[in-house]
């Protein structure tokens, strides 16, 4: 993804919680060596479609705005979905 993370190679197993009888690799800072994320490998049919996709933790990243240049927990802000179509547009 960036110079600033890195996917570790060791594969993961979650038994319990949203991720359960998923296998993942772990996202890591670089700087700070805290879990930001994970890439799931297997997951049950309900969860395919989130295979080999980055699935990052908004609780412990920091966004910055564009428009008034500031840092802002990712918690914070509401992504919502908008149409690929308007996004090129502009």
């Amino acid at each position: 993804v960036t110079k600033d993370v890195s996917v570790k190679e060791k594969l993961e197993v979650c038994l319990d919680g949203p991720l359960a009888f998923c296998t993942y690799k772990v996202i890591e800072c670089v700087g700070c060596y805290r879990v930001v994320g994970v890439v799931l490998h297997s997951t049950p049919q309900h969860l395919s479609s989130l295979r080999n996709l980055f699935l990052l933790r908004k609780e412990v990243l920091n966004c910055y705005l564009l428009k008034n240049g500031t840092m802002v927990k990712a918690s914070r802000i509401s992504f919502e979905n908008r149409p690929l179509k308007k996004n090129i547009n502009e």
